[in-house]
């Protein structure tokens, strides 16, 4: 929050009091039937906020171009209570009021409370002012609070995962010639709301839909195997393949029939959004036939001599690969915050070296439920269902698990006379 108190809508407002311990008392009788003494239970002591200053600096690798300001909401670990408190919201575009020059570099601050001990801290990035716009990134922090005053630098925020606001979908190659069999690799290039392509993991996946034939056409492509290889059988349909990290691409097969459309649209679909790109099949430039002169007889071709053929020696079999060794379960992202128990779901991927396939359980069913998101084994998607912090546990079945933090809050909170949702 700026000195001037601007409090604008948080990305997700977080609950839970501190709430006070009491004790019963307790009478103890005293001896020979004289009467009984009343032992007063100690008065509730309340966990007290401090108020801290948050600073970044406009270099910090996650403030890319276009971004406006940025959102820093308390975010409590998983079995930890925290009190209600407005996000601290800071300005760091060009000009902004909240942001001074300290040396060679831009310092720009903003406040916030908290309370004594190891917090954790959501960094979110918006490409207006004041925390308006659109979400370009969230980041994470995990700072140590010791005392009020205390200056918290986010220039180190980490894990950040970008929201996707659009995607260029890319074909290699974008013609092919009518006849030719040709395999075709479908790429997706995922950008923020500002523009930027996002480099590291992000949101939400792509999927991507292949054209099919049409009516009174024969299949003309073979669709990926579930390892992104090149399939073994022809399309029967708009079948769907996920993209789910930056650089994996697709590959398609043309597989050269002659039957085809003169175009045929690829798609990618994330979220309610889609963008599209077209494969064009061009027909080969026919060789010309040599003209002869007048009088010109033409030359008589010479005869190839049919080759003797070699005898092949069979060779040795190779001995079959070693069989890969799993590598370390990885989720992103590995925390989820919900505003309220009727937020709509959000996913997470789980990843890992040599394997493909995971399980994943709530610890806490009455607080949030998670279930495989259809058609995929590796991402999974997380429902609320009643406030309070509970676990996501991922494994591979061989040993492997993670976990996935998730945090369910009351409905909104109450913020300068305005609801927050």
């Amino acid at each position: 929050m700026s000195d001037d108190g601007r409090s604008r809508r948080p990305r997700r407002a977080l609950t839970g009091a501190a709430v006070a311990a009491f004790a019963t008392g307790c009478l103890i009788a005293c001896s020979g039937g004289s009467g009984s003494t009343s032992i007063t239970p100690p008065e509730p002591t309340a966990q007290a906020l401090l108020s801290v200053v948050t600073s970044v600096s406009t270099s910090s690798s996650f403030l890319t171009a276009g971004v406006r300001s940025i959102v820093i909401t308390a975010a409590p670990l998983a079995g930890s209570t925290f009190p209600a408190v407005p996000p601290s919201i800071i300005d760091v575009g060009p000009g902004a009021s909240d942001c001074a020059a300290s040396g060679s570099v831009t310092i720009c601050t903003g406040k916030t409370q908290t309370v004594a001990g190891v917090q954790n801290f959501q960094v979110a990035t918006y490409t207006g002012p004041g925390g308006a716009g659109t979400e370009t990134s969230v980041e994470s922090l995990t700072v140590t609070i010791s005392r009020a005053g205390q200056v918290v630098d986010f220039s180190g925020a980490s894990g950040k995962i970008g929201v996707v606001s659009s995607v260029d979908l890319v074909l290699t190659p974008a013609s092919v010639g009518i006849g030719n069999a040709t395999t075709i690799v479908v790429s997706a290039v995922p950008r923020d709301a500002a523009g930027n392509a996002i480099v590291g993991p992000f949101d939400q996946s792509i999927s991507i839909v292949a054209p099919t034939p049409g009516p009174n056409l024969p299949p003309f492509l073979m669709f990926p195997n579930s390892n992104g290889s090149v399939g073994s059988g022809p399309n029967s349909g708009s079948l769907l393949y996920l993209i789910t990290a930056p650089g994996q691409t697709l590959s398609y097969q043309y597989n050269g029939t002659r039957v085809v459309p003169t175009t045929a649209v690829f798609q990618a679909q994330f979220g309610a959004s889609t963008s599209t790109a077209t494969l064009n099949f061009v027909k080969p430039t026919p060789r010309p036939t040599p003209t002869l002169a007048p009088g010109q007889t033409p030359p008589t071709p010479t005869p190839t001599p049919t080759p003797i053929p070699t005898p092949t020696i069979m060779p040795t079999a190779p001995p079959l690969p070693p069989t890969p060794t799993p590598g370390t379960v990885t989720v992103v992202p590995n925390q989820l915050v919900f505003l309220a128990p009727s937020a709509p779901a959000q996913t997470f991927v789980a990843s890992e070296a040599n394997h493909a396939a995971f399980s994943a359980t709530s610890s806490n069913g009455a607080v949030a439920t998670v279930a495989a998101v259809v058609g995929s084994t590796t991402m999974f998607a997380v429902t609320p269902v009643g406030q309070g912090a509970t676990t996501i546990a991922v494994s591979d079945g061989a040993g492997g698990n993670a976990t996935v933090n998730v945090l369910v809050n009351q409905t909104g909170i109450i913020v300068q006379g305005k609801r927050f949702r």
